[in-house]
């Protein structure tokens, strides 16, 4: 890229993480997209902490009590502060953290559709499930099924990223949606910055996600 002479760089990250020095100190301007930087660099993305507050306030103003969550790899960022965001949650609501509710998976479909079927097996089994993407989302509720259960009325769940299959299920999924486009635009907005030697207030952008609300989520009433 220096070689062709480009005035600058937007590094998008194949998926969301925290990224330390992935590129040797250069003369040009480099911005991270979809992925966290150093206090030194210049990056934007998305806010996975509130998301998932939101996600998991969504299931409890809606009674529900007993949530049991699906999250990614243990070491994953995404994965390590939507489970803060969860918890965070529970815990203003004056619920109860349960661990057996608790369970990490890989972010692939037969993760969600596995473990919903042990959730499902318990004594005192979850009325709600938020899996932390869509495909274990997508794995959750066909393993509801196969369970014998009604998605939303037997089991509430909600995903995370808002793939687009999950609008086309047997039963359309409530999910989180992400900033792409705002993180794309904020970006180049960014990086030209940069490049004409503006003055950039911040370093780095925080962007929100939305809700999309489908019919993967009922209300229950709470006792």
């Amino acid at each position: 890229m220096l070689r062709s002479h480009v005035d600058g760089i937007i590094y998008v990250g194949l998926h969301d993480r925290h990224i330390d020095y992935i590129i040797n100190p250069i003369s040009k301007p480099v911005v991270f997209a979809f992925s966290h930087g150093t206090s030194d660099d210049h990056y934007v993305t998305y806010n996975n902490y509130d998301s998932a507050v939101n996600a998991t306030n969504y299931l409890i103003d809606r009674g529900h009590q007993d949530i049991a969550l699906i999250a990614g790899h243990p070491n994953s960022f995404p994965t390590h502060e939507r489970l803060k965001g969860f918890k965070s949650a529970i815990e203003k609501a004056g619920l109860q953290t349960r661990d057996e509710f608790i369970r990490f998976g890989d972010w692939e479909y037969d993760t969600g559709f596995q473990i919903t079927k042990r959730l499902l097996s318990l004594p005192h089994r979850p009325s709600a499930i938020f899996a932390m993407n869509d495909l274990m989302a997508t794995g959750c509720l066909n393993s509801a099924q196969e369970f014998g259960l009604q998605v939303p009325r037997d089991l509430s769940i909600i995903g995370f990223d808002n793939r687009e299959i999950s609008r086309y299920l047997p039963v359309p999924l409530t999910t989180i949606q992400l900033p792409n486009r705002e993180i794309g635009h904020e970006s180049a907005r960014m990086l030209l910055a940069l490049i004409d030697n503006i003055p950039i207030e911040q370093n780095s952008i925080i962007l929100s996600c939305s809700l999309i609300e489908r019919a993967s989520v009922s209300s229950v009433t709470i006792r």
